[in-house]
């Protein structure tokens, strides 16, 4: 069974691309202040199908969970890679959209430009980390196929979202971004 879908106009055939969840990847121990992540969530709860927050257990720990639809890594794993796998897993034909919760000055002209210049046939679409050049990895769109590459790479002791994406450089789309401020992580 395929992932994507087929539009077929005339003797065009083109490939509909994934579903796009959102999800707004905090930590138990971020200071980020509810209000903020409530903001990020409105942001990505409107343009996408459906928008998430995403932490480790206790969801307690975790601002606005009471307030919105919350994942919980239940994994005995405390890693960021872990968190996006057990998301992934709760909605796996999607692609998933993740900005990090401290991305306190996020902003909607950057979420609209990395969905418009999203690539399905690569792995990831993400934005350059600053004049390194890397991807940033929490302000990226994770399309289904990379799960399988994921898991292979947490079994391995990835930990890191960023580390996954920077093995896998030519299945990565990078963009430029409009306003690098908006990636900053506070």
């Amino acid at each position: 069974m395929s992932d994507n879908s087929e539009i077929i106009h005339g003797n065009n055939i083109q490939r509909m691309p994934p579903p796009l969840y959102g999800l707004v990847l905090q930590t138990a121990s971020s200071s980020v202040a509810s209000h903020r992540v409530s903001q990020l969530y409105r942001l990505l709860d409107a343009h996408c199908e459906f928008a998430f927050l995403a932490g480790r257990r206790p969801a307690e720990d975790l601002p606005a969970a009471a307030q919105f639809p919350t994942i919980i890594n239940s994994t005995s794993e405390a890693d960021l890679l872990q968190t996006l796998l057990a998301t992934m897993r709760a909605g796996p034909q999607a692609a998933w959209l993740v900005v990090h919760a401290s991305m306190q000055n996020m902003d909607a002209r950057t979420i609209a430009h990395l969905i418009v210049n999203r690539n399905p046939d690569k792995w990831a679409t993400a934005y350059m980390n600053g004049p390194d050049g890397l991807p940033n990895a929490f302000c990226a769109i994770y399309e289904p196929a990379i799960r399988a590459r994921l898991v292979q790479l947490a079994k391995s002791g990835c930990a890191s979202p960023q580390d996954a994406l920077i093995q896998m450089p030519e299945q990565v789309e990078l963009l430029v971004p409009l306003n690098p401020d908006a990636l900053a992580m506070r």
